[in-house]
């Protein structure tokens, strides 16, 4: 297995990721259902065709309740029928999770050595080097997941995808994100607060306060709009249509409180593409 080693040496997470319960099965079902009725559509295509994780973590994710599941990037290696990836990559920033997961994967899929590379780095500058890669060759389609635990997917990263065959997940952190950082009185938002707004969707500090505030009956009194998270989505979701032509419906995903925590959702070049992801999406929602 190639492995490319860079990053933070300082940067060192625990061996397994921790996460939710019934909402990381779902998200992992949706994104592995995908995978295999991406396969299948190009089973007869010549394309060079890769799988690449952003945050590919350690091959397991432990529960709440403390069942252990496989990770998203562990299941689509899985998948031999009717045809494999030519190449996967998965980048994990974590020095002992991106070993764990190379043990894990020499462990399980010993055959696919010699098309496997964990990179140990940040998952925006590897974007851009994806972008290269599609770029190099247009007979090369990428099928990437993005999931963050929180606001580390930069907007201009993901530019860099513009107009590329990617079909591209994103777990997007539309509640435990962008929101927090907006608060009810936008005069006692710190410059830092702007900075992670503007960097995880795009946008400048005047467009926050245009498309997030409103003027009170006080005149040196701004009061934040209702419908934050809302708005936060159909701006994130605007800004994907610039990228991409098409972006999927969204799968709400909530804390055990009722509360918005993140959206997952799909973009892509193909009409078709995204026909698909919307139909596994709304199996796994509740729509009609």
């Amino acid at each position: 297995m190639s492995d490319v080693e860079t990053g933070d040496p300082s940067l060192v997470n625990e061996p397994l990721n921790e996460f939710g319960s019934t909402w990381t099965e779902e998200k992992s079902t949706i994104v592995y259902e995908y995978a295999k009725a991406y396969l299948t559509a190009m089973k007869n295509q010549r394309f060079e065709m890769l799988y690449f994780d952003g945050f590919a973590g350690s091959g397991d994710v432990q529960l709440k309740d403390d069942k252990l599941i496989e990770s998203v990037a562990l299941r689509v290696m899985g998948i031999s029928e009717p045809r494999r990836f030519d190449r996967y990559v998965m980048v994990e920033r974590g020095r002992k999770k991106a070993a764990n997961l190379r043990a894990r994967l020499n462990e399980r899929f010993p055959e696919l050595q010699d098309r496997t590379w964990v990179i140990e780095d940040d998952c925006n500058a590897q974007l851009r080097n994806l972008a290269e890669y599609l770029r190099a060759d247009r007979f090369r389609r990428v099928l990437a997941f993005l999931d963050p635990c929180g606001m580390q997917v930069d907007h201009v990263a993901v530019q860099a995808l513009k107009g590329l065959h990617a079909d591209v997940w994103i777990l997007f952190p539309s509640g435990i994100g962008a929101n927090r950082n907006l608060f009810r009185d936008v005069s006692k938002m710190r410059p830092e607060n702007f900075k992670s707004v503007e960097r995880i969707l795009g946008i400048t500090e005047e467009e926050i306060r245009e498309q997030y505030y409103e003027p009170t009956l006080f005149e040196d009194i701004t009061d934040k709009r209702e419908g934050g998270i809302e708005r936060t989505l159909e701006l994130y979701r605007a800004k994907l249509q610039e990228l991409f032509k098409h972006v999927s419906r969204t799968k709400e995903i909530r804390n055990s409180g009722g509360g918005i925590m993140y959206h997952l959702l799909m973009a892509s070049q193909e009409p078709l593409a995204i026909r698909i992801a919307d139909h596994i999406i709304k199996k796994y929602s509740g729509r009609k």
